[in-house]
């Protein structure tokens, strides 16, 4: 769904899926069809789909995919005769990687080890690509992150008015994961803390959390599994604020699995203070990165007033996901392991 500069999907929109509408007889199984052209712009439309340049189009296309589908299912919910098909398997095979060659909206993700994005995840994506150009392997994709710094699916979005992309689908640890619209023009929000519980404050292991001297940030009030035995303490909302559908910002609030309450706004993304960072060389990338201390205060005009060092990578690797005020709480991580620290905010 789109609402105003912001669009609304279940797992990714990367170079794959942009653009991509599946065709309505896509089966739920392994492709016996060789892989499509994995770079975009497209030299000749795919075999088993369509490319629909306007954003708005394209969701109108697969929200006209999943309605095909619904009906579909609803008229045969059962298998055929033959058992080669059954009611409603266009649906099934967009949730699954395999099936769509590595071009699944709803399955494909940004996020790992509870941050938006992490070199490891970005070598293990060109590595599944490579496999599946080369072997053929539509399995190569299973358990691939999308490269969230790619300028190309910003630059689309961003052509069409779109400067926000919200997601859900893979965990991001105890609060929302984000990318700062600085580093690409566009802003990506992941948000599931369905696995964020902190074992190491039930086993009494928070005598000393934080490499930087900050101890005892265990809240007063935490509660051992408040929220389930895999959700813990962590709780977070997301809201879209501001004057309009096109003027607007990032709000963040919940709690974190140390029982700290957080609430956080993100620069204001609009016509006239977005910002129009298009590059994603390495040498830019590291550019971009800083000592996460706020010694330029002019930094914060153009942003509209909100905390541009939100949804950031320091230099030396930990991403600021909330602020927690006197200090920051960082992330960094690899597939299933996630670590926290904290930062003085001065």
């Amino acid at each position: 769904a789109i609402v105003g500069n912001t669009i609304f999907v279940h797992g990714a929109i990367d170079r794959l899926t942009m653009k991509y509408v599946p065709s309505l007889t896509t089966k739920f199984q392994i492709p016996s069809h060789p892989p499509p052209q994995f770079t975009s712009p497209y030299e000749s439309p795919p075999i088993d789909g369509k490319i629909v340049e306007s954003v708005h189009e394209w969701v109108n296309s697969l929200n006209e995919y999943l309605h095909h589908g619904l009906e579909d299912y609803a008229q045969r919910p059962g298998w055929d005769t033959e058992r080669t098909s059954r009611g409603g398997e266009s649906l099934l095979a967009i949730q699954n990687r395999p099936s769509m060659w590595g071009r699944s909206v709803v399955c494909n993700s940004y996020a790992d080890g509870g941050v938006i994005a992490t070199s490891t995840a970005e070598e293990g994506r060109q590595r599944a690509v490579h496999t599946a150009q080369t072997e053929m392997n539509p399995l190569a994709f299973e358990g691939v992150a999308s490269n969230v710094m790619d300028p190309l699916p910003s630059q689309w979005l961003a052509e069409h008015g779109i400067q926000r992309v919200v997601v859900g689908h893979k965990p991001t640890g105890d609060c929302p994961a984000v990318l700062s619209s600085k580093y690409t023009g566009v802003e990506i929000v992941a948000v599931d803390t369905s696995y964020s519980h902190r074992k190491d404050f039930d086993d009494g292991e928070n005598e000393n959390i934080g490499l930087h001297g900050n101890s005892n940030i265990l809240n007063s009030g935490y509660k051992k599994n408040k929220f389930g035995e895999t959700r813990g303490q962590a709780i977070a909302m997301v809201e879209i604020t501001g004057k309009d559908a096109h003027n607007n910002r990032l709000e963040t609030f919940g709690v974190l699995a140390c029982g700290a309450e957080y609430s956080n706004c993100f620069p204001i993304l609009g016509c006239n203070n977005a910002s129009t960072a298009t590059t994603s060389s390495k040498d830019d990338d590291d550019d971009r990165e800083h000592q996460g201390t706020h010694d330029d205060d002019d930094n914060d005009e153009p942003f509209g007033g909100g905390d541009p060092y939100l949804g950031t990578k320091l230099s030396d690797g930990w991403w600021v996901k909330a602020s927690v005020p006197p200090n920051y709480h960082l992330c960094r991580g690899s597939g299933r392991f996630v670590e926290y620290d904290v930062r003085p905010m001065e």
